[in-house]
């Protein structure tokens, strides 16, 4: 867990749900991508699932690729 905090990332986080999104961009992502890193609080968008955030328009990062790995 001490690993993940220093990467910035949040093990509550990813226990409760592990893809992030934002409105601003229109991408999802794993929680600990680097790319997730970046989003604002408040343009956060918390998913249980890889399949809910695509279901509802946003695409999967390029980089951590959650769709796939789902």
């Amino acid at each position: 867990m001490r690993l993940l905090r220093l990467e910035g990332v949040s093990p509550e986080e990813i226990s409760g749900s592990p893809y992030v999104a934002t409105p601003t961009t229109g991408v999802v992502c794993h929680a600990t991508c680097r790319n997730a890193r970046w989003i604002r609080p408040e343009n956060r968008c918390a998913f249980h699932s890889a399949k809910e955030p695509t279901d509802v328009g946003y695409r999967p990062c390029e980089v951590c690729r959650p769709v796939a790995a789902a």
